[in-house]
C-alpha cells in the first residue's frame, strides 16, 4: 500500500478509524489449523495407468 499525503499508512488510517482501542495480539497458530504436508508426499512415481486418476 502506498503512503498518504500525511504519512500515515493507509492501514493505519483504517486501524485508527475501526479499532481506536487497539487490536488484540494473536498467533497464527491460534487462527489456522496447518498441517505440514510431509506426510502426504510422494516418495514413489511409478504410477499405475489403469485408473482415472494415477495410483
Amino acid at each position: 500500500m502506498k503512503q498518504t499525503q500525511n504519512d500515515t499508512h493507509p492501514l493505519e488510517s483504517l486501524l485508527q478509524q475501526y479499532c481506536p482501542n487497539g487490536v488484540e495480539f494473536k498467533e497464527f497458530r491460534e487462527l489456522l489449523q496447518y498441517e505440514w504436508p510431509t506426510k502426504h508426499i510422494v516418495k514413489d512415481t511409478s504410477y499405475c495407468d489403469e485408473y482415472e486418476m494415477p495410483v
